[in-house]
C-alpha cells in the first residue's frame, strides 16, 4: 500500500508541475487514463524485471490518483490490465515501444498531464528503490515522445524522485 507520506509528496509533485493541480486529472478521458496508465506500466517494464514494489506501485498510485476515483475495482483492474497487454504487445514487436510512446503522445495532448504522465514514469522507476540504465534509456525516450526538453525533464526527475524517496 501506498504510504500516506508518498500519497502527500505525490500532491506535491502536482504542485511542482507549472498550472497543474491534483484535482485536474478528474476530467480525463477513458484514453487519457488508459494512456496515462500504459506509460507507468512501460516504466514498470523498462529494465525487464517486475518486482513486488513496482506491481504495488502502478496499483497504489492509479487508486489515488483523481481521474479514477470514481471507478470501482473492476474499472480499475480493466484499466491495469489494458496497459499491461499494450506493453506486452510494444515489447514483442521491433519499434513497438516507440510507436506505444508516439500513440500516447497524439492523446496526452496537454503539456501539463505530459510532464505529470512523465514524472509517475519517473516515480515507478524508483518504486523498487533503485534505476538501472535501461530505466533512465526509456525515460529519455519518454521525455522525447512527450516534447519535454532536457533541463525540464530533469526538474521533474528530480522533482518525482524526492516524492517517492524523500
Amino acid at each position: 500500500m501506498i504510504s500516506p507520506d508518498a500519497v502527500s509528496g505525490l500532491h506535491r509533485f502536482f504542485e511542482f508541475v507549472d498550472g497543474a493541480t491534483f484535482s485536474e486529472l478528474v476530467g480525463l478521458d477513458p484514453r487519457e487514463k488508459l494512456a496515462l496508465v500504459k506509460v507507468v506500466a512501460l516504466a514498470m517494464h523498462a529494465d525487464g524485471v517486475v518486482v513486488g514494489e513496482e506491481v504495488e506501485f502502478l496499483e497504489d498510485v492509479v487508486a489515488q490518483l483523481p481521474a479514477f476515483e470514481d471507478a470501482d475495482d473492476t474499472e480499475l483492474a480493466g484499466f491495469r490490465s489494458q496497459a499491461v497487454i499494450s506493453v506486452a504487445a510494444a515489447h514483442d514487436t521491433e519499434g513497438g515501444v516507440d510507436d506505444e510512446l508516439a500513440d500516447i503522445a497524439k492523446v496526452l495532448t496537454s503539456p501539463q498531464l505530459r510532464e505529470v504522465t512523465y514524472g509517475m514514469a519517473v516515480a515507478m522507476t524508483w518504486a523498487d528503490g533503485v534505476v538501472v540504465g535501461l530505466e533512465r534509456d526509456f525515460l529519455v525516450t519518454l521525455a522525447t515522445a512527450l516534447n519535454i526538453e532536457g533541463q525540464r525533464a530533469a526538474e521533474l526527475d528530480e522533482a518525482a524522485r524526492a516524492w517517492l524517496c524523500d
